[in-house]
């Protein structure tokens, strides 16, 4: 299992860390040209895009990486009935822009709508050809349709942009992205193009596959319902800088957990039935997760200010304090998103769906909280809070009900990162607060390598890099 991680690891780091680039370029930029009202229409206009998105393709992809007996036909098949679908619930979507407009006097959506429905189609088409490579384990063949189609899509946002496009600029970027990867998909996992529909093939997957479809619905709610509800209190404006600094918070999420992530039903899946195995090999990985996330996220907290000013200029400045609450919980971003397939990895698709119902049920409440409080920063306060319960709640269920272990060793992993934050945070913070580094760029350089620097030599001292690199070689930990 080690040799495939590893194998994965590099090719994955390489496409996360290219698309993280690719993105971080274009987001400096399209911030820069685009106004808070533009960008907040266009995230409410995805949060109902990913609603399409979550609940027609969570389900398709992990039930075909689960199920070991597809042959080529049936690839065919589901290939054909996810476009004949994704076409229908296009014209759906498309459809539906004439309501959001209504609700949200915004005639925008209108238009915005009809743009970004051809994504439903490619979107859930493509869930087909990317979850058979991820079956085979073909994780360079993915990454290179990642990077391949994250610097096409760039290019073609920024460029439309420059010429005036507007809120469509962002449509433009997400579409060339979706079209490319669809194509990349289908030449490199060659499935055959039938005109079969052929009923067997969804029978084979249709249960695990409803119930992801479940669970995909649930995450989507969790990580949308405080958009939706932003977006209807606040305005268009305020739902703009509330997107900016959840994407912060998101970013380095985006940077590692996406790196393990994609790995673990793939390969964690083959050794199902061997679930002491499987809890250690997870453990050991969430543990370095635990330990990356602690300078990441003090370093995000205390140079919230100065990220959002280095990220997206000066007409961001109410994203300040937002950011550096919603990043308060980087460290659970970076570790909860690997519950839900490690549940799946121990076929625990019940359990699954158990845990994410009573997470988006804490969220909502959350969410609920803060638009009766009144402004942003309550807001954001509920939200981090809500993470942060999730996470726990989260880890609990997965230990008791599918790792067949303890909530107290799962606690016992928060120990050592806990003590590096505080070690981190509390000579950076009076450090950070008296000595002026000068321009942005220049203080968040100094920032990050004081930052840093202490983690490392946390690690050293601590005897946890030697455990780090056990865990590479596959050895025991002490």
């Amino acid at each position: 299992m080690f040799k495939d991680l590893r194998s994965g690891f590099i090719f994955t780091s390489m496409g996360q860390f290219t698309n993280i680039i690719v993105m971080f370029v274009l987001n400096m930029v399209l911030s820069r040209i685009l106004n808070p009202a533009e960008i907040g229409v266009v995230a409410l206009v995805q949060v109902f895009l990913y609603f399409f998105q979550s609940i027609l393709t969570s389900g398709i992809a992990p039930a075909i990486i689960q199920n070991k007996k597809l042959d080529e036909d049936d690839y065919s098949s589901l290939l054909n009935f996810a476009f004949l679908i994704g076409l229908v619930i296009s014209i759906a979507f498309g459809l539906l822009g004439f309501i959001i407009a209504k609700i949200y006097k915004n005639g925008a959506y209108i238009g915005l709508f009809w743009s970004m429905s051809l994504l439903i189609t490619t979107e859930l088409t493509n869930s087909v050809p990317n979850a058979v490579l991820n079956k085979r384990k073909q994780f360079k063949e993915v990454n290179i349709r990642l990077i391949v189609s994250s610097i096409f899509g760039a290019v073609a946002g920024v460029a439309s942009a420059l010429i005036g496009a507007g809120a469509y600029a962002l449509v433009l970027n997400l579409t060339f992205i979706s079209v490319i990867s669809l194509i990349l998909n289908l030449y490199t996992s060659k499935i055959k193009i039938k005109f079969m529909f052929n009923r067997e093939s969804i029978k084979k997957i249709i249960g695990l596959a409803s119930n992801q479809s479940g669970v995909g619905f649930i995450i989507y709610f969790s990580r949308n319902f405080d958009n939706l509800i932003v977006g209807k209190k606040f305005g268009d404006a305020t739902l703009g800088v509330y997107s900016k600094a959840y994407s912060l918070m998101m970013l380095p999420n985006m940077i590692f957990t996406n790196i393990f992530q994609p790995l673990f039903q793939p390969i964690f899946s083959n050794h199902q039935d061997n679930i002491p195995y499987v809890r250690e090999v997870y453990l050991q990985i969430l543990r370095v997760l635990l330990l990356i996330s602690a300078p990441v996220t003090v370093f995000f907290v205390l140079d919230a200010d100065k990220i959002v000013l280095f990220m997206f200029g000066n007409q961001w400045a109410e994203a300040f304090k937002p950011t550096a609450i919603l990043c308060s919980t980087i460290w659970v971003q970076m570790t909860y998103t690997t519950i839900g397939p490690m549940f799946l990895s121990c076929n625990k698709y019940r359990e699954q769906l158990k845990q994410s119902i009573i997470s988006v049920v804490i969220l909502a409440l959350s969410v609920l909280i803060g638009a009766i409080i009144g402004n942003l920063i309550a807001m954001s306060i509920c939200v981090a809070v809500a993470y942060i319960l999730n996470f726990f709640v989260g880890g609990a269920m997965l230990m008791k009900l599918a790792l067949e272990s303890t909530f107290r060793r799962f606690l016992k992993l928060l120990i050592s990162p806990l003590i590096c934050a505080v070690i981190i945070t509390i000579p950076s913070y009076f450090v950070f607060r008296y000595i002026d580094f000068g321009g942005v760029f220049i203080a968040l350089l100094f920032r990050g390598v004081l930052i840093f620097g202490l983690f490392g030599g946390y690690l050293l001292i601590s005897g946890e890099f030697k455990n780090i690199m056990n865990i590479l070689k596959n050895k025991k930990i002490r």
